[in-house]
């Protein structure tokens, strides 16, 4: 607690509740050389369905990432995902891949 506002750290930034309004503001390492800028839980999403989509390293931190999406929001990230181009093997478009 600081003055009327609830600070909480997650895995994914810092969060901050305004005790008298409920209204919570969410900071996120999205910033250059990762300051914490304010951003809303569904930018958060995009961005981390993006970098686990375009990173070659598909690590465990990447699996638990699509498995809480899973879990807390699975509407979210099957439109995501679903709306998706497909992904390609290299030297195929997506009009001959299979």
């Amino acid at each position: 607690m600081h003055g009327d506002s609830l600070w909480v750290a997650t895995d994914l930034g810092l969060d901050r509740m305004q005790m008298p309004s409920g209204e919570w503001t969410h900071y996120s390492p999205l910033g250059e050389q990762g300051a914490l800028v304010e951003t809303t839980c569904p930018a958060l999403y995009e961005h981390l369905i993006t970098w686990v989509r375009s990173s070659a390293n598909h690590s465990a931190f990447a699996n638990s990432i699509f498995q809480g999406l899973y879990i807390t929001h699975p509407d979210f990230l099957r439109e995501r995902l679903f709306a998706a181009p497909p992904r390609c093997e290299a030297g195929m478009d997506a009009g001959t891949a299979r």
